[in-house]
């Protein structure tokens, strides 16, 4: 019997009423979709180019995992989804991370009423990787054990619509062939989709991704990044998750040092929103402000265009209230993206 899944179904009353319970319960409050940097702007509707970057990891790291998770593909799986939650985190600065999964290989061909799980963690930066790893076990176990809960019934409960590309709750979706048939989500177009296999003496990987969104080289360092992050957790699993590096040698000294030597000669007659507003024209989507955990908007990232864009909103308002040159106005703020925009708008209003 060819295998089918059933996307639409509407549970009947009381059926399936612990798992709903479950569902509800852990995707409770705000949901924050957490994903990778993009290399170009894009929206979750952008047309999906899909692209595969293979690698393997090091026999000595595939030698250390196979000696923590004692040869079990479950707790394999659980040491990828904590390694892999802890770098969105470390990307993003988001703590609250959501990564989707195809439910457990079936061993009877047929008909069943879901093929895709949401995985929940949060990453603390007082805890370990051992609690991490626990905690991404836990919530793999209870995810299977509520698994023939329709997630499309999910959406629908938190009011999350459907996408072109992807899917509402998250963006990143981790496969492991050992335990997952890639097939459950062959239809999914998600923009970044990590497939491992565990073999004898190796382990195998590959990115999948929107090719629109990414570059090859960001996947690349993406996966260097992860690579070198399991290395670390592996030599330490007790390690407090803050002090857990992903960047090498060169990587660090570029950004503590050769990125710090911004000296550079420039027309000292002109004011500081004028050279700004000449970057806006030269490069409007390229990351002008990354600030981590925004408490006033939220917002975490800015374009060069964004940015021009805020900044001159609040402008206006300040000529409206009469501020000029030599007119003191105070900022008020911690340092945020409204500090940033703070700054240029008053620069611009004289």
């Amino acid at each position: 019997m060819k295998q089918e899944i059933i996307e639409n179904i509407v549970p009947g009353s009381g059926q399936f009423s612990k798992e709903k319970s479950y569902w509800l319960e852990k995707f409770q409050g705000e949901l924050v979709k957490s994903h990778f940097q993009y290399d170009f702007t894009g929206k979750e509707d952008t047309v999906f180019a899909s692209e595969t970057f293979n690698f393997t990891f090091s026999d000595d790291l595939f030698a250390k995992m196979i000696h923590l998770t004692r040869s079990s593909d479950n707790n394999l799986y659980a040491v990828l989804t904590a390694g892999l939650n802890l770098l969105l985190s470390k990307y993003t600065g988001n703590n609250d991370i959501v990564m989707g999964s195809p439910i457990l290989k079936q061993e009877v061909e047929g008909t069943f009423l879901n093929s895709l799980l949401a995985h929940r963690n949060q990453v603390n930066p007082e805890m370990n990787f051992k609690d991490l790893l626990m905690q991404a076990k836990k919530t793999f176990n209870e995810a299977n054990e509520n698994s023939n809960y329709p997630i499309q019934r999910l959406l629908y409960y938190l009011g999350l619509p459907k996408i072109e590309n992807g899917f509402p709750l998250f963006e990143t979706l981790l496969v492991l062939q050992n335990i997952h048939n890639k097939k459950y989500i062959e239809n999914m177009n998600n923009n970044m989709v990590f497939v491992f296999r565990r073999l004898d003496r190796v382990i195998e990987g590959s990115v999948e991704y929107n090719s629109n969104l990414y570059r090859q080289e960001t996947i690349r360092r993406i996966v260097s990044h992860l690579e070198r992050l399991l290395w670390n957790c592996m030599d330490d699993i007790n390690r407090p998750v803050s002090q857990i590096d992903v960047l090498s040698e060169e990587e660090f000294r570029d950004l503590t040092i050769n990125f710090n030597d911004t000296c550079t000669v420039y027309n000292k007659d002109k004011p500081l929103h004028q050279i700004f507003e000449e970057q806006v024209e030269e490069t409007p989507e390229n990351l002008a402000i990354i600030c981590e955990n925004d408490h006033y908007s939220g917002k975490t990232t800015l374009t060069y265009e964004e940015l021009n864009k805020k900044a001159n909103q609040l402008a206006r308002l300040l000529v409206q209230k009469k501020v000029g040159a030599d007119t003191i106005v105070g900022i008020m703020t911690t340092p945020s993206v409204e500090m940033a925009v703070g700054i240029l708008a008053i620069s611009k209003a004289g």
